[in-house]
This record gives C-alpha cells, structure tokens and sequence, in this order.
C-alpha cells in the first residue's frame, strides 16, 4: 500500500512540475513547438 502512495505523489510531483513549466511559457507568451507532432502552439 505505501509504495502505491509513494508511487502516486511522485506522480502529482511530476504533472506539478509540469504545470508549472506550462505556466511559465504562458506568462512568457512564448511559442512551444509540441515534441510529439511539432506543431506550435501559441500561448498568449
């Protein structure tokens, strides 16, 4: 059970994390090219 919680803050660690950088570019109003299709995305 506790490697289950472990396993599931370190998930909410990682997608903070990540909101955080999507934040960041958004208050940059910088263009974010997706890694997957490589389209831009424009946050502004």
């Amino acid at each position: 059970m506790a490697s289950v919680l472990g396993s599931y803050e370190e998930e909410n660690k990682i997608l903070s994390g990540v909101q955080q950088i999507i934040l960041y570019y958004e208050n940059q109003g910088f263009q974010y090219s997706c890694p997957h299709c490589g389209r831009a995305l424009n946050f502004k």
